[in-house]
C-alpha cells in the first residue's frame, strides 16, 4: 500500500463541488494536510481542469452538480485519466451511486464530518496506482 507523502510531494486532488462555502471548507481542510488541491463548481470546469492538467490523484464529486451528474463527470474523466480515484459526496442517500464502487472509488454521505473526509481521502489514496 501507498503512504502518504512529505509536505514536498503531495497527491493532487480535484475537488467538484458547486456549494462555494463547503468547497472552500473542504479545499483548506486537505490543503492543510498536504494535499495538492484544485477544485471546479461545475462539472464543465472540472473536465476542462483535467484535459489541462498533468495529473490527479483523487476527484471528490458532489454527485448534484448544476450541469451534468457526478456520475457523468467521473465517466468523462476516466477516459482522460482512467487510474484516478474518486470519492463521490452527496446530501441523498448514498445507495442511489449507481457507478461500482471499489478499493479507488467510494461514496461519503453528507454530512460528513473534516475527520470522515480525510480519512476517506487518505484510503482512496493508500489504493490509488500514482498519477
Amino acid at each position: 500500500m501507498a503512504s502518504i507523502p512529505p509536505l514536498n510531494n503531495p497527491f493532487k486532488i480535484l475537488l467538484v463541488e458547486d456549494e462555494p462555502s463547503v468547497r472552500f471548507l473542504m479545499n483548506e481542510v486537505l490543503s492543510e494536510r498536504g494535499f495538492e488541491v484544485r477544485d471546479a463548481a461545475l462539472g464543465r470546469d472540472a473536465l476542462r481542469q483535467l484535459s489541462s492538467a498533468d495529473g490527479f490523484h483523487l476527484m471528490i464529486v458532489d454527485l448534484g452538480l448544476p450541469d451534468m451528474t457526478g456520475e457523468e463527470v467521473v465517466r468523462k474523466a476516466r477516459h482522460m485519466m482512467p487510474d484516478v480515484a474518486v470519492l463521490f459526496v452527496t446530501g441523498q442517500i448514498a445507495d442511489d451511486v449507481r457507478f461500482p464502487l471499489d478499493a479507488t472509488t467510494d461514496v461519503l454521505a453528507k454530512p460528513f464530518s473534516l475527520s470522515q473526509l480525510v480519512e476517506a481521502v487518505h484510503r482512496l489514496l493508500a489504493n490509488a496506482p500514482a498519477a
